[in-house]
């Protein structure tokens, strides 16, 4: 479980909070998605999750035990791909492995390139970043990240940058692997889409002046209605709803 109380969070500089008496709790297997308009605190809320930033009030706790930085449990997807230009494809993924500790060097290998087959570059394995697209390099990320199998998965619009095909491809891989999984993970997905919310969440918080303002919980076949492009009514009042806590 992941849970935030209180907290107030601004960058140096800055006079004002982006976040302000900030309340979320975050259930264990739940698939959060966060909507909200430009600069509202959505990065930095995941941001302040994964302890790459800390609150000036408030506490943020994980399980319980309140976080002091950045951990092996928790994992995150920037908007922007972060790999190692001198490291191919491949052992970007693997690098991330080893430090992980988890996994012996087969295993980590098998992993590697199980996901990268899975996130479509299976034979671009051996390339280094600087010879892929942007779309590629982000693709690169999303498969390190889903080969470490954190329980906690932190992705801050990791399909942004891809186009309609290999998004669509990725959201369904993704939804199946949390909903398969052995034991499912809990994700904060940030995004700006509705139409993305409603396919991978269960449920959708909107936060507006550094707060949670709305939240809604969705049921599978609501997901599954938004992601097969059905059309239905449930789906299309869902949407209108959502469009609604912009105004």
């Amino acid at each position: 479980m992941i849970e935030l109380e209180s907290v107030d969070f601004k960058y140096p500089g800055n006079s004002t909070n982006i976040l302000e008496d900030f309340n979320l709790t975050v259930e264990d297997g739940e698939f959060l998605c966060v909507i909200g308009h430009s600069g509202c605190g959505k990065s930095t809320l995941l941001r302040l999750v994964a302890g790459l930033d800390l609150p000036q009030k408030g506490e943020i706790r994980i399980d319980g035990s309140p976080i002091t930085g950045p951990g092996a449990e928790r994992t995150i997807v920037f908007q922007q791909y972060s790999l190692f230009p001198w490291l191919t494809v491949k052992k970007n993924v693997l690098f991330a492995l080893k430090k992980s500790g988890k996994y012996g060097k087969k295993e980590a290998n098998a992993r590697a390139e199980l996901f990268l087959e899975k996130t479509g570059l299976r034979d671009h394995m051996d390339k280094y970043p600087y010879q892929l697209s942007g779309g590629m390099r982000q693709r690169t990320a999303i498969a390190r990240a889903l080969a470490l199998d954190s329980p906690f998965l932190l992705l801050d619009e990791p399909f942004g940058a891809l186009d309609t095909k290999i998004r669509k491809e990725l959201q369904t891989l993704l939804k199946d692997l949390w909903e398969k999984g052995e034991q499912k993970k809990t994700v904060i997905f940030v995004t700006h889409d509705l139409d993305e919310a409603m396919i991978m969440g269960s449920r959708i918080v909107f936060i507006r002046d550094g707060k949670v303002r709305h939240e809604k919980r969705i049921d599978s076949g609501i997901n599954c209605c938004c992601r097969d492009d059905l059309g239905q009514a449930d789906c299309l009042q869902l949407k209108e709803e959502l469009a609604r806590w912009y105004e």
